[in-house]
């Protein structure tokens, strides 16, 4: 109806043209949309799709929001090396265990609880430290990312897959956006995958090839 009102008052020969234009033009300012495809190993490392994993897409990169606020943190980040260890000693000891026939499995679970109790106060210490820091450097974390978007004049926005691990991810704005998902590594109960992205190309997988793999906090 809007493309009629304004066509009618013009020569008939004109019309097509016009419309024509006015398609194309509104073709070019149409953001672009990207299929976001997640695929995670299973316990004994079969990839395959992940379904309803809840993306979030950010107008900013939230990486370097991070980086800016423990760069003005009033105290510097506590070492990870301590904690990177104890992971690495715990997810070494459980793809032992999963390494193992299902059947041997039921008599070497016992040695892998009381490996996890043995770690388990040193890794809970060391959690709680990092997560204490990150409460004072990130406490204007809600703030600064307010601002930003209020000055992108973008909001962000949310998106799941379906069954086949897909979300076709369209932007209502043009600009430069980031898919960030979080998840749980299926073969280590105390580390994650983490992704923080720019959102661009036809396609965007989200693998274990361009994750970080992060100890879970």
């Amino acid at each position: 109806m809007v493309l009629t009102r304004y066509l009618c008052p013009m020569r008939p020969m004109l019309r097509p043209a016009v419309a024509t234009l006015l398609l194309l033009a509104a073709a070019a300012y149409r953001p672009a949309r990207t299929v976001v495809v997640v695929r995670l190993p299973d316990p004994l490392g079969q990839e395959g799709p992940v379904a309803e994993a809840q993306l979030v897409i950010l107008p900013y990169d939230r990486d370097s929001v991070a980086r800016a606020l423990a760069a003005a943190a009033p105290t510097p980040a506590p070492g990870r090396a301590a904690l990177d260890s104890v992971v690495a000693g715990l997810r070494a000891a459980y793809a032992r265990y999963l390494a193992l026939p299902a059947s041997d499995r039921p008599e070497a679970r016992p040695a892998l609880d009381a490996e996890l109790q043995r770690a388990a106060p040193r890794l809970d210490s060391l959690r709680k430290e990092q997560r204490a820091w990150e409460r004072t450097a990130y406490a204007g974390w809600d703030s600064v990312t307010f601002a930003l978007v209020r000055r992108l004049g973008r909001d962000p926005f949310a998106d799941t897959t379906d069954a086949r691990g897909q979300a076709v991810v369209a932007p209502p704005r043009s600009g430069a956006w980031w898919v960030t998902f979080e998840a749980w590594d299926a073969a280590d109960p105390n580390s994650e995958w983490y992704w923080n992205l720019p959102l661009a190309g036809d396609t965007l997988y989200l693998t274990t090839a361009n994750a970080e793999r992060r100890p879970r906090l």
